[in-house]
């Protein structure tokens, strides 16, 4: 035998080898997490892009803040009693003077 150089014994073999299998079972778990970690960025983006969409449509559907005031106050006048011209003008004109 050489001076310097170091016999191992199977115990130590066996670490050296057990050291290699844990490195491996992290790499695999490093991979499986990586997968899972892709697929849930894609779940994410869908579900963003699926509440933009039903964001959107919302909206185009209510239309805009004039359009939905305007349709409030419709439905509003519509529940009152029809008022002839003379009548409003009148009414309108009280309220301006009470207001001033």
């Amino acid at each position: 035998m050489v001076q310097g150089e170091k016999t191992q014994t199977p115990k130590q073999a066996g670490d050296d080898l057990e050291s290699y299998r844990r490195l491996i079972e992290i790499q695999k778990q490093l991979v499986k997490m990586q997968k899972q970690h892709e697929k849930t960025k894609r779940e994410c983006d869908d579900l963003r892009e699926q509440a933009a969409r039903e964001l959107f449509e919302s909206l185009r559907l209510k239309g805009t803040f004039r359009h939905r005031i305007r349709r409030k106050i419709f439905k509003v006048l519509k529940r009152l009693p029809r008022l002839t011209a003379p009548e409003l003008r009148r009414l309108l004109n009280s309220k301006k003077a009470l207001s001033c």
